[in-house]
């Protein structure tokens, strides 16, 4: 990631802190000998040319008071790791981890959805890697399995072909393929099955492939614009810090997943497949 986050987020702490410039923060703070660097080496920090190591981070920590200042503390170092790290959604996490959770959303909290996550959580089997890219790559890859998951029966290529609408010969060879991943069973009658589909949630190890622009995500919103009478589209506005939202982000997820109390391994008359998502986008600085 950029040093250029570090650098302004450093810049306006220091100005904050009483220093309108570096070397007056640089030579009040006890100069070379507290900060174990020259003042050209740490004039490149908030130039963004360079990065500080841990020790060195940590002297600019403390001559920022910032062991005093928790909110400014979180924002110092999650630009720190935004400027070491190759993932930002990585640093999220990590910030999110370390960040106390307010009292008022875990009373926010349902009883039934709780209940609901955990028995979610307790079926659920994390992809590899390598399979989660596999099934994402294509409707060719990820109908055969969507269906498999979650229906109960044995399905021959071609019935699964006809169901998706795709051609029977790539069917096949994505059978075979979740086959070697061992999410797949074929039986003595060549039918393909995933042994006690209702008992078993599958989920991808990364969310990224969820994103506005992935293959999934490209595939779902133009079956989805086809649907002309939703079930449910709503949307709420509020002024709420950035960081708290982040906070609030995992309760929002867990009810999302509390849907799965009315998933089925069974056809009905209305059964069908149904897009549930939830986003929380940034819309206007205010």
């Amino acid at each position: 990631m950029s040093k250029d986050t570090l650098a302004q987020t450093l810049i306006k702490l220091r100005a904050q802190a009483g220093y309108p410039s570096a070397r007056a923060f640089f030579k009040d703070r006890g100069g070379q000998r507290h900060f174990g660097c020259t003042y050209r080496q740490y004039v490149n920090i908030e130039r963004g040319r360079s990065t500080p190591g841990p020790r060195l981070l940590e002297k600019i920590a403390v001559g920022l008071r910032l062991l005093e200042d928790k909110e400014n503390a979180r924002d110092f170092f999650k630009a720190y790791l935004l400027a070491i790290s190759k993932s930002a959604d990585l640093v999220d996490l990590i910030v999110a981890a370390f960040t106390p959770t307010p009292d008022s959303m875990h009373k926010a909290q349902p009883e039934m959805v709780s209940s609901l996550v955990r028995s979610f959580e307790t079926k659920t089997k994390v992809l590899s890697r390598e399979a989660s890219e596999y099934i994402a790559a294509s409707p060719d890859h990820f109908w055969p399995f969507t269906i498999l998951e979650n229906d109960s029966g044995h399905w021959e290529p071609q019935a699964l072909a006809d169901a998706a609408g795709l051609q029977a010969a790539k069917v096949k060879r994505t059978l075979e393929r979740l086959v070697e991943f061992k999410l797949v069973q074929r039986d003595r009658e060549g039918k393909y099955f995933i042994q006690d589909p209702d008992r078993v949630v599958f989920r991808h190890p990364s969310d990224r492939i969820f994103s506005a622009t992935g293959p999934l995500t490209q595939m779902w919103e133009g079956m989805a614009a086809q649907d002309e009478n939703p079930v449910l589209r709503s949307a709420f506005f509020a002024r709420a810090a950035e960081s708290e939202v982040r906070q609030y982000a995992p309760f929002l997820l867990k009810a999302l997943w509390g849907a799965s109390v009315v998933a089925t391994t069974k056809k009905a008359p209305d059964t069908a497949f149904f897009l549930m998502q939830v986003s929380i986008r940034k819309v206007l600085p205010f």
